[in-house]
Formats: C-alpha cells, sequence, structure tokens
C-alpha cells in the first residue's frame, strides 16, 4: 500500500522547514549577526547574500553599515553608487551615505543627500538642523534659500521662516524677492507689524517712497496707541519734504500723546527744525507743568536752550546733573547757557567737565 499524495506534501513541508531552520540562508545569518551586533561575521553574509541579491534593499543598507564599521570607505562608495543606481529615491540609502559623509566630515556630499532625503519626507526632524547649520557656517546662502522655499512650500508656516528668507533674499541684493516675501508673509500674517516695518524698510532702500509712506501711514493707524510708530511716520514725512502734511499730524498728535512728555519733545524740536520758535515755547510750557521723569530734564533744558529761555534751561540742566551727574552732551549745552548768560567761568567749567566725560 503507498503513501498517500497528501502525506508526501507533508513530509516535504516538514523537511524544507527543518532545512530552513538547521540551515538557514546567507540573508538570515547576516540579519541575525548584524542584529547581534557582530558585525564581523555578519559583513561575510551580508555580502555573500549582496552577491546573489543586489536589489534586496534591507540587505543591501545592512552590508553598506557594516563596511563603514569595518572601515572598507572605497568598497563603501562603490556599494554606496549602485545602491543608489537602483533605489534614487530610498530614504534608508541616503541616510545611510549622508551618515558616513558626515562622519567622514565630508560635509558637501552629506548635504546632498541631506536634501533629497528632506525632498523625501518633510517631517523629518534632524535633517532642517543640520543642513542649516553647514550652509550657515558655509554662508552657502542659495542654498539656505533652497531649504526655506522647501519649507514654506511644505507649508510649515512659521513667520519666523519667511523672516529668514526675506532677509536672505536681501542679503543677495534680491530685493524684489524679499519684497514678495514679506508680501507673502503678511498675507498669512495680517497682524505681523514687525514685517510691514521691515517691507517700509525695503520700499525706501529701492526708492520707492509712496509705497514706504503709505505703509509708515498704515501702522501707525493701526497702532493709535503706539508712540514710536506716529514717531517713526512723522519723521519719515520730514524726512521725505511731506511738510504740509506733517504739521497737520502735529496739531492731531499733540493732542493724541499730551500725557507722553517724551513725544512732546521730541515735537517741540520738529517746530525748532521747521523755525517756529513761538509754537516750541508754548509746547515747552505744557510740557513743563507735568510732573515729567528726570531721564527728561536735559532734553527740556537743552530745547529752552534753542529757544533762548536760558535761565529756564540752566536750572533744569542743574537740577538733571544734581539727579544723574550728567553726561558729556548736558555738560555741554549748559556750558553754551552759562555762556550765553555771560558766565565765562561756568561756561569753562562744563566744557572740561564735558571734554573729561569724554577722555573717559
Amino acid at each position: 500500500m503507498g503513501i498517500s499524495f497528501w502525506k508526501s506534501c507533508l513530509f516535504f513541508l516538514v523537511v524544507v522547514i527543518l532545512g530552513i531552520i538547521l540551515f538557514p540562508s546567507p540573508r538570515m545569518m547576516g540579519l541575525f549577526y548584524a542584529q547581534s551586533r557582530r558585525l564581523t561575521q555578519a559583513r561575510y553574509y551580508l555580502e555573500q547574500h549582496y552577491q546573489l541579491d543586489p536589489q534586496d534593499l534591507p540587505n543591501t543598507v545592512r552590508y553598506l553599515q557594516t563596511l563603514i564599521t569595518s572601515g572598507d570607505f572605497v568598497l563603501f562608495e562603490q556599494v554606496g553608487q549602485k545602491a543608489l543606481a537602483i533605489y534614487p529615491n530610498e530614504l534608508s540609502v541616503h541616510r545611510v551615505m549622508a551618515d558616513f559623509y558626515e562622519g567622514q566630515f565630508q560635509y558637501d556630499q552629506a548635504s546632498a543627500h541631506w536634501e533629497k532625503m528632506l525632498l523625501l519626507d518633510p517631517k523629518l526632524k534632524d535633517i532642517p538642523e543640520k543642513l542649516l547649520s553647514y550652509y550657515i557656517f558655509e554662508k552657502n546662502y542659495p542654498a539656505l534659500i533652497r531649504i526655506y522655499e522647501l519649507a514654506i512650500q511644505q507649508k510649515q508656516d512659521s513667520p519666523d521662516l519667511y523672516y529668514d528668507l526675506a532677509r536672505l533674499y536681501a542679503l543677495q541684493k534680491q530685493f524684489k524677492q524679499a519684497e514678495t516675501i514679506y508680501t507673502q508673509l503678511l498675507e498669512k500674517f495680517p497682524h505681523e507689524a514687525e514685517a510691514k516695518l521691515k517691507l517700509a524698510d525695503m520700499y525706501e532702500y529701492t526708492k520707492q517712497e509712496e509705497q514706504a509712506l503709505a505703509l509708515y501711514k498704515k501702522i501707525s493707524q493701526e497702532q493709535r496707541d503706539n508712540v514710536q510708530y506716529a514717531k517713526l511716520f512723522l519723521e519719515k514725512l520730514i524726512e521725505y519734504k511731506k511738510e504740509i502734511e506733517a504739521m497737520q499730524l502735529f496739531h492731531v498728535y499733540k493732542k493724541q500723546f499730551s500725557r507722553s512728555d517724551a513725544f512732546l519733545i521730541f515735537l517741540a524740536d520738529v517746530y525748532l527744525d521747521f523755525n517756529q520758535r513761538q509754537e516750541a515755547s508754548a509746547l515747552l510750557e505744557t510740557i513743563a507743568q507735568h510732573p515729567y521723569r528726570k531721564s527728561y530734564l536735559d532734553k527740556l533744558g537743552e530745547l529752552y536752550y534753542k529757544v533762548k529761555e536760558y535761565e529756564k534751561a540752566s536750572d533744569l540742566l542743574r537740577s538733571y546733573h544734581d539727579q544723574t551727574t550728567g553726561d558729556y552732551h548736558s555738560h555741554h549745552v549748559l556750558g553754551d547757557v552759562y555762556a550765553a548768560l555771560g558766565d565765562q567761568e561756568g561756561s569753562r567749567r562744563e566744557y572740561e567737565k564735558a571734554l573729561q566725560l569724554i577722555r573717559q
């Protein structure tokens, strides 16, 4: 009575399974030794299987790793280039190649693989830092621009990305591109006042004065309580010879910031620049009624000197020196005040004090 077909098949499978267990393939042996960190034994089996099947990706990656450990760098590069030819878009191959070149301090070649890895997987956490550190060290601005543009394309929406990219374009004197980036930033983050200031500054640099003034005006209107933005807009109007609009703002700002001594002192100084001494004096009288802080005494005293009210200027500057010991500029102004009052000895003393502070 013969053996049935099914029993024969079962017997054959048992033999095959036992054969695999008792006589594992080079691939299995290579995997076993690699996981056991016994790299010398692993290399033999990994290499043996690689010769049989170079398209076995996991085995090839393990083989490359053992070649790095054993220091066989020439063979590593040969095998690595073959693996890249077969798997040009395989992340694991680019990572092992990048790790090798980084270990050899060949950052130019490592960076090429880092960039490819970032293209393949934009969510990688460690790669952008490596690329940015290397390209910043090398001052490779075009490459840095590529990295930031890629991050923005991948919708990693952070204002800092836009600021950094615009700054890089500016360093490359690509001002139109920088303007575009600031514009994109404001489309996504419309409340970024710093971006508006940067864009206005860019307009000025590229001689687009009207666009700059329009943006400074918009900033001051959006931030109505911000003294610095109001002052900046007024300064720009004066700088670009927009005297009529500047004087119109004077009346608005005097009321709007009537409690800001620093801003009123600035306005009084501007009045003097326009040779409007009477208006400046009237504004100084308003400021003098405030319990102003000691940090404004020197500025107020200088303004009184400019409108030729020397006694008031002297009182304020001496009070400033009593409270703060003064600085070279305040002592020099007080010297001018004493000279105007005919006090030559006091004038000489203050000039000497100013000179002493400059030397220090």
